[in-house]
């Protein structure tokens, strides 16, 4: 059952950034920032994504609740 667990959320952490639900502008944005998967995705925080040109509210709020129904979680660090 772990490895399951596991397999799933290497699944979820590989799913490339092109594939979301997120409006176009959104994933333009963030593939241009280097953020290609959700592994890339989580460890940046809100406060990171905050500051990526033209990410505005909604589409941050998008972001947040996707890693939330994903059962993941963005950075509580802020990157360098």
């Amino acid at each position: 059952m772990a490895y399951e667990k596991l397999k799933g959320s290497e699944a979820i952490l590989n799913q490339p950034i092109e594939e979301l639900p997120f409006d176009s502008r959104a994933r333009n944005k963030l593939i241009a920032e280097g953020i290609y998967t959700i592994r890339d995705l989580v460890q940046y925080s809100s406060m990171d994504l905050s500051h990526i040109n033209c990410l505005g509210r909604v589409s941050l709020r998008d972001i947040e609740d996707y890693i939330e129904r994903a059962g993941l979680s963005l950075s509580t660090t802020h990157r360098t």
